[in-house]
């Protein structure tokens, strides 16, 4: 189990991603991209942020019952794969590489189409 105890929005965690990835479910703060991203019991737990007794609960909890860990799936479809996302990154600068200047009628030159 890993605990990820961000007191911030984080936007989209990269610990959590490898987390899920190696298939090891993650207590979060229940707030911003790490709510979002670990499903209170699904793929992890939920903590009221900034409440120390309520992290420690969801940690007892899953010492004194290890075989929660086996019901806490995550899920690493949520996480793009490193190939995945290069491919996207270089179809998007493609796309914008292809386009040619348009003259506006200021004279300005603008990109797009």
């Amino acid at each position: 189990m890993l605990v990820v105890p961000s007191i911030w929005y984080e936007n989209s965690p990269l610990t959590i991603h490898e987390a899920f990835l190696a298939g090891v479910p993650v207590i979060t703060s229940n707030i911003g991209g790490m709510a979002e991203l670990v499903r209170d019991e699904v793929n992890g737990l939920h903590f009221q942020v900034g409440n120390a007794e309520d992290l420690a609960r969801k940690m007892l909890r899953v010492v004194e019952n290890p075989s929660l860990l086996s019901t806490l799936k995550p899920n690493d479809s949520l996480v793009t794969k490193i190939e995945q996302h290069a491919l996207k990154i270089e179809t998007i600068y493609n796309h914008c590489c292809s386009k040619q200047p348009n003259p506006s009628p200021s004279g300005l030159m603008v990109m797009g189409g």
